[in-house]
């Protein structure tokens, strides 16, 4: 048995984590916490508040809303873009991530194969359906928001928001003007997101309503410098170079100034912010 099995069990008998309406159908990929897990989970955000926004001097926290307009969506090409490829199996019409039914099927890294490819190789591969062993189905783009109406009547497009950026990018002329902030400065949210997984699983690793904690940083291109640099430059930071992943060697284990020093990130705040988070 695995160590998430057993810490989904003690959860389950104790009640910190246990499925969402579980008395009557429930619906997997949601949880609700009881009051020991709800205890815990306000910790963890205060501790991430702790570590990664009070220390900071140009940090701004928001809290937006978590339905949002068609519009905001198309802006940011989540309509288009915000999808997986699923197959379906004709027989018992259950649905999979086609990529990883493919890599767990053949150990082959598929992922950025357009949905053609991605049915070639299940065809090519004789793969069947897990669950039945049935025929699958040619391959579809499948999009991960969750879709509702807004107004008595419908009509009205909106989606629960898939991640907590769009309310830090479309709120941030406002931000900007009222904290009268100056470039380099950061906003950020915590907040929950939702996404229509397709085969949630791993307790609550993968599901489909969760929180999620996001900072978002704003600097001038021409001046790109992060002043906090020199305090993080002898953290190590696990790195898998684009040479590492050619030659299916390890990731290496380098300073941040080492890594600076190489060029292998140009960008010092993604630097300085991949060393607080390791």
């Amino acid at each position: 048995m695995s160590r998430l099995e057993d810490i989904q069990k003690v959860c389950l008998r104790r009640g910190i984590i246990f499925p969402t309406a579980e008395i009557y159908s429930t619906i997997s990929g949601f949880f609700d916490y009881g009051p020991v897990g709800s205890l815990l989970k306000k910790k963890v955000i205060e501790y991430w508040r702790e570590f990664f926004i009070r220390p900071e001097e140009k940090i701004l926290e928001i809290e937006g809303s978590t339905l949002l307009p068609k519009e905001v969506f198309l802006a940011s090409g989540h309509l288009k873009s915000f999808v997986d490829p699923i197959t379906q199996c004709k027989k018992c019409k259950s649905i999979f991530r086609a990529d990883q039914l493919i890599e767990t099927k053949t150990g082959e890294f598929v992922e950025g194969k357009s949905v053609k490819e991605l049915t070639q190789l299940i065809k090519r591969n004789n793969i069947r359906c897990p669950r039945c062993n049935g025929e699958l189905s040619e391959g579809r783009l499948f999009n991960l928001m969750l879709k509702t109406e807004i107004s008595p009547v419908g009509g009205r497009e909106a989606y629960l928001r898939p991640e907590t950026a769009q309310n830090i990018f479309i709120s941030f002329q406002r931000i900007l003007h009222s904290s009268r902030a100056k470039l380099p400065f950061g906003i950020a949210q915590v907040g929950r997101s939702f996404r229509n997984e397709i085969s949630p699983r791993h307790f609550i690793v993968r599901i489909r309503e969760f929180n999620q904690c996001e900072i978002e940083i704003f600097y001038d291109p021409e001046n790109p410098a992060c002043s906090n640099l020199n305090l993080v430059k002898d953290e190590k930071i696990r790195i898998h170079t684009r040479e590492t992943q050619k030659l299916n060697k390890k990731p290496l284990i380098l300073s941040v100034d080492q890594i600076m020093k190489r060029g292998l990130i140009q960008n010092e705040w993604m630097v300085y912010f991949l060393a607080k988070e390791f």
